[in-house]
């Protein structure tokens, strides 16, 4: 019932980063949609993994899963939108598109177009080289204004231009690459962002040449692993997402000369068992790590300790963790960490000696039992968001010395702690009373689902009107 929605958060969170939302004035709205979300997707993966069959339930089940599709459909024009709006940026004569000429042997002389910004060329089974054109057989500078270039399903493009040592591409910025098996990428200075779907062992071993690279994504493979070469010379690098590639086994050993690097999202590796110590211990200017849907990942490496300069940890659906290694006491600069759909069993003591925690997410921990009494000891603590870990049947002692902790959000946990959190009535209300907003939700309740299909859609929707779109009113 909820398969789609983590590309649905997908796609929203790509146009927070692309700070679609600040453009448009709607930055926290999109954000705010981020988070119901995620809270739907908690509530429907309760639901189909507990098979209700009141017909109630279903009924109010099968609302909140059309609200997200419908959210799908809206995020599908927003996404479009924004292209439109980069595309209306550039000039008229600065956009090319070509697609499906499949006889195609050579293409035009896009490289002579002095104001070309934009090319998208696609499914084109014979095309080699994108720059075949060289007037007087002399030097030319090609494309000296393009800023982006998409390239997909070139099953024969060998390069992008036929002659090396050219001036070529002076202003490009962003390379997007789908399915081009033979290409070799050229030594270019210029482009920042690259990403690849469905990369060949090919691409991926001349990203090197790419040095001035600030962000690369790499998607969809069937490697066991990625090429030595990879990740040379990318000293600028700053952000590097990792995602979907079914049989890599491991990450590349070499992350160590990633010097710049902020930001390692790794998702949907399902055969990642763990994390390469030495690379790890090198990444002294890492603020954001994030792993998700690793099926197989079942420790990770204790040089997390040595990573001083990380601000945010994100470790989530990956069943076969039970605990975070003792290292993380050394994260002196971790304010956000969210754990989720793990087997983990205690939250681990190491970090109460995390004094910068400002907010910890815990979601879908069956077999969490307890929260540690040293949880107040976290006096930086201002969020506390606990989802679906329905064995804990309190709240610990000292709770209430968390004295800065502005939000407590409790949802779909065992009845007992929802009970004992009543206000005014609960054995352990004092220890809360003093906290600006609680929201305290049993797993499954009509009000709840009301107001998420209801916030689900208003969000959508106060952003999309900012776009000028046009969506289907239910």
């Amino acid at each position: 019932m909820a398969s789609f929605l983590p590309f649905v958060l997908q796609n929203l969170n790509s146009l927070i980063q692309k700070e679609v939302g600040l453009l448009w004035g709607v930055d926290k709205e999109m954000k705010k949609l981020s988070s119901t979300l995620t809270t739907i997707q908690a509530v429907l993966e309760d639901a189909q993994q507990k098979q209700f069959q009141e017909k109630a339930i279903q009924n109010w089940l099968r609302k909140l899963n059309d609200a997200a599709h419908e959210v799908e459909d809206i995020l599908d024009d927003c996404t479009t939108e924004a292209l439109q709006y980069e595309s209306k940026r550039l000039s008229s004569s600065s956009l090319k598109k070509l697609r499906s000429c499949t006889n195609c042997l050579v293409l035009p002389a896009f490289g002579q177009l002095p104001s070309l910004r934009r090319l998208e060329i696609s499914k084109m089974d014979y095309v080699e080289y994108i720059d075949n054109y060289f007037p007087g057989g002399s030097p030319v500078r090609g494309f000296p204004a393009l800023e982006v270039l998409c390239i997909s399903q070139l099953p024969n493009l060998v390069g992008l231009s036929r002659e090396e040592g050219r001036e070529l591409l002076p202003c490009l910025h962003k390379i997007d690459i789908n399915n081009c098996p033979k290409l070799t990428l050229p030594r270019l200075s210029s482009p920042k962002l690259l990403k690849v779907w469905f990369p060949s062992n090919v691409v991926l071993s001349s990203i090197s040449n790419l040095k001035n690279l600030t962000t690369l994504s790499v998607h969809r493979g069937y490697m066991i692993s990625f090429p030595e070469e990879m990740l040379q010379n990318l000293t600028v690098l700053e952000s590097l997402e990792i995602e979907r590639f079914s049989n890599l086994k491991v990450l590349p050993t070499n992350l160590e000369s990633l010097v710049s690097l902020k930001s390692l999202r790794i998702w949907w590796c399902g055969e990642i068992e763990s994390l390469p110590d030495h690379g790890l211990r090198s990444q002294k200017s890492l603020q954001r790590l994030t792993i998700k849907h690793c099926n197989n990942l079942s420790s990770l490496s204790e040089s997390l300790g040595h990573l001083t300069a990380l601000e945010e940890l994100n470790v989530s659906g990956c069943p076969k963790l039970v605990t975070l290694p003792d290292s993380i006491k050394h994260l002196v600069s971790l304010r956000h960490l969210h754990i989720g759909y793990s087997e983990l069993k205690t939250l681990p003591e190491a970090l109460k000696h995390v004094p910068a925690l400002q907010s910890l997410f815990i979601a879908c921990c069956k077999q969490l039992t307890s929260l540690p009494e040293w949880l107040g000891n976290l006096t930086s603590l201002q969020s506390l968001y606990i989802f679906y870990c329905r064995k804990i049947p309190s709240l610990p002692d000292g709770f209430e010395r968390l004295t800065n902790l502005q939000t407590l959000t409790i949802m779909g946990c065992g009845p007992e702690l929802l009970r004992r959190c009543q206000k005014e009535k609960g054995e352990d209300w004092y220890k809360i009373a003093k906290i600006p907003k609680i929201d305290l939700t049993i797993a499954i309740s009509f009000s709840r689902t009301t107001n998420l299909y209801s916030s689900a859609l208003s969000l959508a929707r106060s952003f999309t009107r900012h776009c000028h779109l046009r969506y289907p009113v239910v």
